[in-house]
């Protein structure tokens, strides 16, 4: 993924809050395979601006709003969630084909993006489906975060 993109998308969507479509076709809705948590989102507008939600983001039915893009290889988002108060952002990876089985990543860039990295992946189911299994990805990312940060400080 090019950390260029994902800051860029995160700077010119900021945190715009979903509404769904009249077209409740073009929604998209995975969970991630072993979490608690997915992304649910739709395209925006004839350049390819997706926006959406990460659902069950604290495994407690917290959300947070999603935008991105989408190119051959799948969608990018950026995540409006604040995992640490220093504008460290998280993003998503979400791989097509947009079936069962295939791949997301997890990236987070610190300050700046001139430090993006991949921190998690695995497989995505598509729909979401309630479960309480599994530990959410961005309580993942808030605690490797925390690990790196401690681990500059020795």
């Amino acid at each position: 993924m090019n950390k260029y993109l994902l800051l860029s998308v995160a700077a010119l969507l900021g945190s715009a809050t979903p509404a769904l479509p009249e077209n409740q076709s073009s929604i998209h809705s995975i969970h991630f395979h072993s979490s608690c948590d997915g992304l649910r989102w739709y395209k925006n507008d004839a350049f390819g601006f997706q926006v959406g939600q990460h659902l069950n983001n604290d495994c407690a039915g917290g959300t947070s709003t999603i935008t991105g893009g989408v190119n051959k290889n799948g969608w990018i988002f950026t995540d409006s969630l604040d995992v640490d108060q220093n504008g460290t952002i998280i993003g998503y990876e979400i791989s097509k084909p947009y079936k069962t089985g295939s791949a997301w990543s997890l990236w987070i860039c610190f300050s700046g993006g001139t430090s993006c990295f991949v921190a998690n992946g695995g497989t995505y189911d598509v729909g979401f489906p309630a479960r309480a299994k599994g530990q959410s990805t961005a309580v993942r990312a808030k605690e490797l975060i925390a690990q790196l940060k401690a681990a500059r400080r020795h």
